[in-house]
C-alpha cells in the first residue's frame, strides 16, 4: 500500500487492522463520517493527525477535497510525519512488500541518485512536477539540498533520503502556501 486514507495509516500505528475500521456516513450530516471499530488510542492519534493536516505539517496526496480523515496520504509522507511526532511505527508499515514504487517502499537509507532521482523524489513527496533539470536544481537549492555551483549533470551526485526529505518537505510546504501550483 503506497497511498491510503489517513485513518488507515493511523489504524496501523494504533495497532488496529485498517480493514476493521469502518467509515460510516452520518445520516443527518451529509459529508461527515463516523469511524467504527476504534479505540481511545486511535481517536487520540487521529486528532493529532487531523490537526497536523490543518496546520499543513502533514500533507495529503494530490488535490484532495476530502475531509482530513478521508484524505489520501503517501506512505513516505505519513512515515516522515509519524517519526517527527516520535510515534511508534510498526514493522509492517516500514517493510518492503513488493508493491508500489521502490522509492515509496524504501527505508531511510535509500540513495537518491542524480537530477532525475531528485525530480522523482520531489514529485513523490507531493511537490511540483518539474520537467527542466535547471528548475529541479533551483528548487533543490531553495530547499537547501544543493549548494550554489552544484550541478548533478556535470558531477554525478547522490543524496541520502533521510538527509534531504525534511528539507524538501519544508520547501514543498512553502511552495503550496505560495499558491504557485
Amino acid at each position: 500500500m503506497e497511498c491510503a486514507r489517513l485513518y488507515e495509516w493511523v489504524a496501523l500505528i494504533a495497532g488496529l487492522d485498517p480493514d476493521s475500521v469502518r467509515a460510516v456516513e452520518e445520516r443527518f450530516s451529509p459529508g461527515r463520517i463516523r469511524l467504527q471499530g476504534v479505540d481511545e488510542n486511535f481517536k487520540m492519534l487521529l486528532q493529532i493527525a487531523e490537526a497536523s493536516m490543518r496546520a499543513r505539517t502533514l500533507v495529503h496526496h494530490g488535490n484532495s477535497l476530502e475531509l482530513p480523515v478521508r484524505s489520501m496520504v503517501l506512505r513516505s509522507v505519513f512515515l516522515t510525519w509519524a517519526r517527527s511526532k516520535d510515534l511508534p511505527i510498526p514493522a509492517e508499515l516500514t517493510s518492503v512488500d513488493g508493491a508500489g514504487t521502490a522509492a515509496a517502499n524504501a527505508s531511510d537509507d535509500t540513495t537518491i541518485k542524480g537530477i532525475d532521482g531528485l525530480r522523482a523524489f520531489i514529485i513523490e513527496l507531493g511537490g511540483p512536477v518539474i520537467g527542466d533539470p535547471a528548475a529541479v536544481r533551483r528548487f533543490a537549492k531553495k530547499a537547501g539540498v544543493m549548494a550554489d555551483g552544484d550541478n548533478p549533470q556535470h558531477l554525478p551526485r547522490s543524496w541520502k533520503r533521510a538527509e534531504i526529505e525534511s528539507k524538501l518537505m519544508a520547501a514543498i510546504e512553502k511552495w503550496r502556501q505560495s499558491g504557485t501550483q
